[in-house]
């Protein structure tokens, strides 16, 4: 009998830690910091027990932190004063929410609060311009920032950097004789006390006392060119298979837990590698194979054996190449782009099994309500935070391309929805086929706009340069097959009675404006087009998908206690605490930096801005797309016992047309179809021609 409760098996792991001298020291002949780190095999295995386990810890967790806060008043509810328990209980509910929700919100409004606040605030606001001014004081401005609120500390950052813009821009205004004026008023050691010793050395002291000591200086590490190709931090990770075990009853009479589910991730590779000349990094991901089993649906009757033939729910569809690659690079030494992004797959199958689907679920649910909700506001603050950091630096990163060197191709994703949700060969089977995608970069495109009398032809040229990326989806369908249908072959062809939709391409051409300096030119445009769709249906495969679809059992919904719903509905009611983004979004509407510190930027490039006129807007996307028809055929079977079928029923669209601009301050939409049609294939008309019920043809665009 196997058995197995260790949620993480004893694993061995092999570790090369390489640590070299600086690079000047060793001429930059090898890496700093070498890591090689070589895992064998993980094993993860858990069950229903622990699962629910955990989900006792997690609340007991959040019980302690909310324990911890009113621990101090349970006193009250072991005073002899109150002979009865409910006034106790009373008494501590009202002065725990006296004393920690309502006291220290009044305290605030008191006036010597505000006035320490005030002093704080200010002493902080100091400290930080001499921190801008390159004049840093960390133990100070430490101990103010443990003391102040994140809403009062970005506000106070924010004012402290419009007016430190303001005072540079005023400087520089400055004729040399109020600058001389005012170096020779200033006091340098006025804002700070205490003695520099570095500041009392020459620079020959420093080198003589820093070789002494073997410390090396920011500024001069800083300023150290390091050759293009050096590599400083080279990091590897390798795991020959991770493999998690989900163990559950699968029978409520069982007295064994057996394995519903494992997936098998092999050969993983991870590499990391830094280039310090111009901070660049490469990541490199490689993936041999992924593999998830689920529950046979014959079992073996001996509980003390595990049966071996268990379905295959992901596997890759084939098995010689590496599942996934993928490499980002910053700044390639080998091309000239920004950016190079490389990611290929190789086809993978997912087979819907609904025994193990539905153990799955039975498994993780749990028997009663969770009030998880400390768990949840800091996964959800965390989630809020990580989503809004990358947004920012992925439309940051957007707008300062200058080109890229982006090569992805994914093939297809098949997924496989059997009839009574177990896949057999002989059994009809409804497949969707995802498609092949490719993401390319293509060449750059130069688009000339309308010229000036004076204009200089080499600023417009670059102006008007576009990054060109290619963006293609082919053969996305639909297929539906009956008994003794062979999908694989099926998907190959163009047209066949299996397809629901037929073979669909969809290619769109991105483009991205370099030099954002023309508002008549778009920063972004796209292209998009979809030459067909065709969809021919039969009455009788119609009626085999709603069957197919029926015959699949699905998980039976449990009933829970009027106590669980009464707390699920308080869970929900529960406001999410304040993120940082949106601490950001109210101090920016209040002091609205990036505004100024905007115009400061346009005043001192204004011989280099083409000047706009008035009421003239930029095009921030440009979308054009194209489906150029899309036709539905209904046919209806002859016969009961036969397959052949005849038209019953054409719907007919002809170029849809669709275009939008997104400017800066409207958007602009513009639709259009050339032509409806309605056509009965079982009359004719005296033409000879098939009935036409409806037709709009709009012949003019």
């Amino acid at each position: 009998m196997r058995t197995n409760i260790q949620i993480l098996q004893p694993l061995n792991c092999q570790a090369k830690l390489k640590i070299a001298k600086t690079a000047q020291e060793q001429d930059f002949e090898e890496a700093v910091l070498a890591t090689d780190i070589d895992f064998e095999d993980i094993y993860l295995n858990i069950n229903r027990n622990q699962y629910s386990d955990l989900l006792d810890v997690l609340e007991f967790q959040d019980y302690l932190n909310m324990k911890s806060k009113y621990i101090q008043y349970y006193t009250i509810l072991n005073d002899n004063q109150y002979e009865r328990t409910s006034l106790k209980r009373w008494k501590f509910a009202y002065t725990a929410i006296l004393n920690e929700h309502v006291r220290p919100r009044l305290t605030a409004f008191k006036w010597e609060v505000i006035k320490e606040n005030l002093n704080r605030y200010k002493e902080y606001r100091e400290v930080y311009l001499q921190e801008l001014n390159h004049h840093k004081n960390e133990k100070c401005a430490q101990e103010l920032e443990k003391q102040i609120d994140l809403f009062n500390l970005i506000y106070i950052r924010r004012t402290a950097q419009i007016q430190y813009a303001k005072k540079k821009i005023e400087e520089k205004d400055l004729s040399w004789w109020d600058k001389l004026v005012n170096w020779w008023n200033s006091n340098p050691n006025q804002d700070n006390t205490e003695f520099k010793f570095t500041d009392s050395l020459s620079t020959e002291e420093k080198t003589k006392l820093y070789q002494a000591i073997g410390y090396k200086d920011d500024q001069s590490s800083q300023q150290l060119d390091y050759p293009e190709e050096y590599i400083d931090i080279d990091i590897s990770l390798k795991l020959n298979l991770i493999e998690i075990n989900v163990w559950s009853l699968i029978h409520q009479n069982d007295l064994h837990m057996k394995v519903i589910s494992r997936l098998s991730i092999s050969n993983g590779l991870l590499e990391f590698q830094r280039r310090p000349a111009r901070d660049d990094i490469q990541l490199v991901i490689d993936l041999n194979s992924l593999e998830m089993s689920g529950i046979d649906s014959e079992l073996n009757n001996n509980e003390s054996e595990l049966n071996l033939s268990h379905p295959i729910l992901i596997q890759s569809f084939n098995q010689t190449n590496n599942l996934l690659h993928i490499e980002f690079e910053t700044n390639p030494l080998n091309s000239k782009s920004d950016y190079r992004i490389q990611a290929k797959s190789q086809p993978l199958q997912i087979n819907y099994h609904a025994m193990t689907i539905n153990t799955l679920i039975e498994c993780f649910l749990p028997d009663r309500h969770h009030d998880l909700e400390g768990i949840k506001e800091a996964a959800y603050s965390i989630y809020t935070d990580i989503k809004h950091r990358t947004q920012f630096l992925v439309s940051e990163n957007l707008k300062k391309i200058k080109d890229l060197d982006i090569d992805i191709d994914l093939q297809s994703i098949y997924f496989i929805v059997p009839e009574y949700g177990f896949y057999q060969s002989s059994s009809s089977v409804i497949c969707l086929d995802l498609g092949h995608l490719t993401f390319k970069n293509g060449e750059k495109n130069i688009q000339n706009s309308e010229k000036d009398v004076f204009y200089d032809a080499k600023n417009e040229q670059d102006d008007s340069t576009y990054i060109s990326l290619k963006f293609q989806l082919k053969n996305l369908q639909l297929l539906y097959l009956t008994q003794n249908e062979n999908w694989i072959d099926v998907r190959l062809q163009e047209d066949s009675p299996s397809h629901l939709i037929k073979p669909i391409t969809l290619t769109l051409d991105l483009e991205k404006l370099i030099h954002i300096e023309n508002n008549k030119l778009p920063i972004w445009k796209a292209n998009g087009e979809i030459r067909s769709i065709e969809s021919n249906i039969s009455d009788r495969r119609l009626i085999g998908c709603f069957n197919l679809i029926e015959s699949i059992p699905f998980p039976q919904s449990t009933e829970k206690s009027d106590q669980d719903q009464y707390k699920k509905s308080l869970s929900k009611n529960k406001k999410h605490q304040t993120t940082t983004k949106q601490h950001y979004d109210q101090i920016e509407s209040m002091t609205p930096i990036k505004k100024i510190l905007l115009e400061q930027e346009q005043e001192q490039d204004q011989q280099k801005q083409i000047e706009i006129k008035s009421g003239e807007q930029t095009i921030q996307l440009s979308i054009d797309f194209q489906i150029r028809k899309i036709e539905l055929l209904l046919k209806r079977t002859l016969l009961d016992l036969s397959n052949d079928t005849e038209d019953f029923l054409r719907i007919y669209f002809q170029s849809i047309f669709a275009s939008i601009k997104i400017k800066t301050f409207d958007i602009e939409f513009y639709a259009y179809f050339e032509d409806l049609k309605i056509i009965d294939e079982q009359f004719e008309t005296n033409d000879k021609n098939k009935l036409n019920i409806l037709s709009s043809l709009n012949k003019s665009k």
